[in-house]
């Protein structure tokens, strides 16, 4: 995606908004937080592989141009296949607070939504079958293994 020198002055707002104590780095964890400001839903576990795939090792901190490269990365919807983000608003659904994890009441409450009565135990087989890390939550990664190839 290119981004206009307006855009870009746009963007050079938003970072120093976000960039509180002016030392010229947005923490990763606030980037969630610009994404929403952008009009984009993401879960944290959302906004880091955003940030992996535009080069950005650092866990913590992006400088002001890793912030424009996962910008324009996460806002251009051409980027992702259309597989992948009908995968992406599918996950959304299930995700109730956008955290970027399906927890095993928001995995109920989907279910109920889409006339699935199921059982307790029925949703802790499900839990199981998609955590594939034990943490008790299923990411996106997790749910795209959950679904047949289309």
């Amino acid at each position: 995606m290119t981004i206009s020198t307006e855009e870009r002055e746009s963007l050079r707002e938003i970072f120093k908004i976000f960039d509180k104590d002016g030392d010229g780095t947005v923490s990763t964890s606030e980037f969630t937080q610009v994404l929403e400001h952008l009009g984009v839903r993401a879960g944290e576990s959302e906004a880091q592989d955003i940030l992996k795939n535009v080069g950005n090792t650092n866990k913590s901190s992006m400088n002001f141009e890793e912030f424009v490269a996962a910008v324009g990365s996460a806002t251009n919807n051409e980027q992702a296949p259309p597989q992948d983000q009908e995968l992406r608003d599918c996950f959304r659904a299930f995700d109730k607070n956008g955290d970027g994890r399906i927890s095993l009441d928001e995995l109920e409450l989907a279910m109920k939504e889409l006339g699935e009565d199921m059982t307790k135990e029925e949703l802790h087989e499900m839990m199981r079958d998609g955590d594939a890390d034990k943490d008790g939550m299923i990411d996106f990664e997790e749910f795209k293994r959950l679904l047949p190839a289309a």
